[in-house]
C-alpha cells in the first residue's frame, strides 16, 4: 500500500538518531564510493539578493535510494531540507529538515577520518569554532578515541566558557576554555577545526607531532582554516572527494596551483575505509582530513533511525517504523504550518549555548537529553 512521504522535523531527528549511527553509516557509504551506482555531484551554489541557494544530490546504489540536500542562507539565517527517494519507482520516501541533521553528518565524518587517522591512544581534543557545528565535531571524536581532556577557542570569552560548560555537562569529560587558538592546540592529539574564517586559524607551528587534525569548517574556495606549512607537513591528506577539493579546498589548491601540492597527494576518504590508502604509518607523523561536506554523507540514511538503513525496502516499512517511534499522523506530508517551531525546552546543562546554536524546537514533553545527537 502506498503511503505519504515521512516528514521529519529537527526535533524528530534530534530525538531519533545517533552520532555512533551515523558513523558506521558514513563507513559503509564510503567503502562502496567508487561502486557503480554511487555517484557524488558537487555541490551548485546559485547567488540571490538575500543570500546563496545551494544544491547537492547522490545517488547510493546498495540501498536502491538518491536523494538530495537544498539550503539557503542568507541574513536572516539558513533553511536546510533532505529529500530522499526509491530508486526503483522515483517516489519520494522522506522529507527531512536537515540542520542538525548536516551537523551530525559533519561531525560524523571527522569522526571517520579520527578513527581511520588519529594515534589509538589520543587523549586531548582541541577545537577551534564554538558555533552550531562545533558539538558534533565533540561528540563524534569522543565516540572513537578515548579522549579525557577538550579544550576550546571561540572568538569571545563568553562563547568559549557557555560551549565549554555545555560539553563537560554532556560527555563528562574535562572542557576547558582556552584564551588563544595557540593555547587550545598546543600539545593536542586531534585538532578540529570548524570556522567560516578566510584566513588560516590554526598553524603548524602550533602543532605537535603525531597530531590528527579535521578541518571541517571552510568549504569554499575562498575559506582557508589552515597555513600552507600545515598541509605541506602532513604525511596523510584526506579529503571527502577529491573532485569536490578541486572546487572548494582552498588550502589545497593554492598549493596545487602554486606548484607545490599534486592532487595525486591527496587521498580520499574512501580509500582509507577500503584500505587503497594506507593511512598513518607511524605515531609521529601529522595526519589531515579536510572535510567539504560530500552529496553522497550528506543524503545516505542513518540505521538507527526509523527511515534509516531500511528505507529500501518501501513505504510501508517506513510507516511501520515510524509507529514505532510514536510518530504521529502530522509527520507524513502534505500537511500545513508542519514546520512550525513550537517553543523551545531546554532545560540540559549549557542550554543557553544550546539555545543560541541549535535551531532545534522540542515538542513539550520531551526529555533534555532529546536534544542529544548522540546518546551517551
Amino acid at each position: 500500500m502506498n503511503r505519504s512521504p515521512l516528514y521529519l522535523t529537527e526535533a524528530d531527528v534530534a530525538r531519533l538518531v545517533t552520532v555512533g549511527d551515523a558513523i558506521a553509516v558514513l563507513e559503509q557509504a564510503f567503502a562502496t564510493w567508487h561502486d557503480v551506482g554511487t555517484t557524488n555531484l558537487t555541490r551548485q551554489r546559485a547567488p540571490l539578493a538575500t543570500g546563496n541557494f545551494n544544491l547537492m544530490g547522490a545517488s547510493y546504489g546498495p540501498k536502491g535510494v538518491y536523494g538530495l540536500k537544498a539550503y539557503f542562507g542568507g541574513k536572516a539565517g539558513a533553511r536546510y531540507h533532505t529529500f530522499l527517494y526509491a530508486a526503483d519507482r522515483g517516489a519520494l520516501l522522506a522529507m527531512i529538515e536537515a540542520d542538525l541533521f548536516g551537523q551530525l553528518r559533519t561531525g560524523a565524518a571527522s569522526g571517520l577520518a579520527t578513527k581511520l587517522l588519529a594515534n589509538p591512544a589520543a587523549r586531548t581534543l582541541a577545537i577551534i569554532g564554538t558555533g552550531k557545528q562545533a558539538r558534533a565535531q565533540a561528540l563524534a571524536v569522543c565516540a572513537v578515541r578515548p579522549i579525557m581532556q577538550v579544550r576550546v577557542f571561540g572568538r569571545t570569552n563568553e562563547r568559549r566558557m557557555d560551549f565549554a560548560r555545555a560539553l563537560e555537562a554532556e560527555l563528562k569529560i574535562e572542557t576547558r576554555p582556552a584564551h588563544t587558538a595557540e593555547a587550545c592546540v598546543e600539545g593536542a592529539d586531534i585538532v578540529v577545526t570548524i570556522t567560516k574564517s578566510a584566513e588560516p586559524v590554526c598553524r603548524s607551528e602550533w602543532l605537535a607531532d603525531g597530531v590528527h587534525i579535521n578541518a571541517a569548517g571552510a568549504n569554499s574556495a575562498d575559506r582557508r582554516e589552515l597555513d600552507p606549512a600545515t598541509v605541506l607537513r602532513a604525511a596523510v591528506r584526506a579529503t571527502d572527494d577529491r573532485k569536490q577539493s578541486r572546487e572548494e579546498a582552498a588550502e589545497f589548491r593554492d598549493l596545487v596551483g602554486a606548484g607545490r601540492l599534486s592532487w595525486d597527494d591527496v587521498q580520499e576518504l574512501g580509500d582509507l575505509v577500503t584500505g587503497k590508502a594506507p593511512g598513518r604509518t607511524s605515531l609521529s607523523a601529522v595526519t589531515l582530513f579536510k572535510s567539504l561536506g560530500t552529496s553522497g554523507w550528506k543524503t545516505s540514511p542513518s540505521p538507527s533511525w526509523s527511515i534509516g538503513a531500511r528505507l529500501r525496502p518501501a513505504q510501508d516499512e517506513i510507516f511501520s517504523l515510524s509507529r514505532s517511534q510514536t510518530l504521529s499522523d502530522q509527520h507524513f506530508i502534505p500537511k500545513a504550518s508542519n514546520t512550525a517551531l513550537a517553543p523551545r525546552s531546554l532545560s540540559s546543562p549549557g542550554g543557553a549555548w544550546y539555545q543560541a546554536h541549535l535551531n532545534v524546537a522540542l515538542p513539550s514533553n520531551a526529555a533534555p537529553s532529546a536534544l542529544a545527537i548522540g546518546r551517551y
